[in-house]
C-alpha cells in the first residue's frame, strides 16, 4: 500500500504520465487503479480533512476551519497567504497544466497535493 501511495506522489511531483512510472513502484494500472477508487469514493478528501483539523489543533485553532467573508478591505489583507498556497500548489509539476478529463480528478490532484504538505508540516 505504501508503494502505491508513493508512486501517486510520484505522479504528482514529477507530472509523469502513468505508464511512465518508474519500475521501482508497483504495476503502473495498479496505481491508476488504486487513485481512481480512492478518488470516487471521497478517500482523498477525508484524508486532507482529517490532515487539515490535525494541523489546525496544532496551531491552537479550531479544528474546523471558521466562516469568512471577502469584501475589498479583507482581500488586501489575505492576498498573501492565497498566493502563498497557490506558489505550494505549483511546486507538483501535475498541476502545471490541466491535464485532466474530469474535473474530480483535477480536485483530487490538489487534495493530494495538499494532503503533501500538511504531512510533511506535521511530520
Amino acid at each position: 500500500m505504501r508503494q502505491v501511495i508513493n508512486a501517486i506522489f510520484y505522479v504528482l511531483q514529477t507530472g509523469c504520465q502513468w505508464r511512465q512510472l518508474p519500475r521501482d513502484f508497483p504495476a503502473w494500472s495498479a496505481v491508476y487503479y488504486d487513485f481512481n477508487r480512492w478518488r470516487r469514493d471521497g478517500t482523498w478528501q477525508r484524508l486532507h480533512d482529517r490532515l487539515r483539523a490535525r494541523l489546525r489543533q496544532r496551531h491552537g485553532r479550531h479544528k474546523h476551519p471558521s466562516a469568512g467573508c471577502l469584501d475589498s478591505q479583507s482581500v488586501k489583507t489575505t492576498a498573501i497567504p492565497g498566493e502563498r498556497t497557490f506558489a505550494w500548489l505549483n511546486h507538483s509539476r501535475r498541476l502545471s497544466k490541466d491535464y485532466e478529463r474530469l474535473m474530480s480528478s483535477s480536485e483530487a490532484w490538489i487534495y493530494l497535493a495538499m494532503i503533501r504538505l500538511m504531512a510533511n508540516r506535521l511530520a
